[in-house]
């Protein structure tokens, strides 16, 4: 049984050079502008290049989660967060629970898009709500020096 290897599509640099040597992983960069701030490429071409792909999943860093959604602070990054959910089959978003209830300029993925939502601590009663009546499935995991009874749920595939 031969495996067939994972492939990733990044426009993340750090991404990019985490995975950088593994062999059983497919690289696909997308192309664009590198914005300095979040070492990411951005701008109309990469939102062009996202959609010729079909993603099983996307994982979404996110800068502001709150009652509306997804929230970033430039509008490229926006478009290139909505872009990417469009092309996936699920969503999953990663949010330190210092995301919750903070928004910023730009509108990105409604809670309708989102599938998924990892974290490190359970989020506010708010945010439970919108978790709830959208069906997002919730994953909370601590960090490794956190004692055995924190309740966290395990991550899997």
């Amino acid at each position: 049984h031969v495996q067939t290897p994972t492939t990733v599509i990044t426009d993340s640099l750090e991404v990019l050079n985490e995975i950088s040597g593994k062999e059983n992983i497919k690289k696909c960069v997308l192309g664009g502008m590198f914005d300095e701030f979040s070492h990411t490429i951005l701008g109309n071409i990469t939102i062009e290049q996202i959609k010729r792909y079909q993603a099983d999943k996307t994982f979404i860093g996110v800068s502001a989660l709150s009652e509306a959604g997804i929230t970033t602070d430039t509008e490229l990054d926006a478009l290139l967060k909505i872009a990417m959910a469009q092309q996936s089959q699920r969503v999953i978003c990663i949010a330190t629970f210092s995301k919750f209830n903070t928004q910023l300029m730009h509108q990105s993925c409604q809670w309708s898009d989102i599938d998924c939502v990892i974290t490190d601590k359970r989020p506010p009663a708010n945010i439970l709500k919108c978790i709830e009546e959208n069906e997002v499935e919730l994953i909370v995991v601590a960090d490794e020096s956190a004692s055995a009874d924190s309740g966290c749920l395990p991550l899997s595939n």
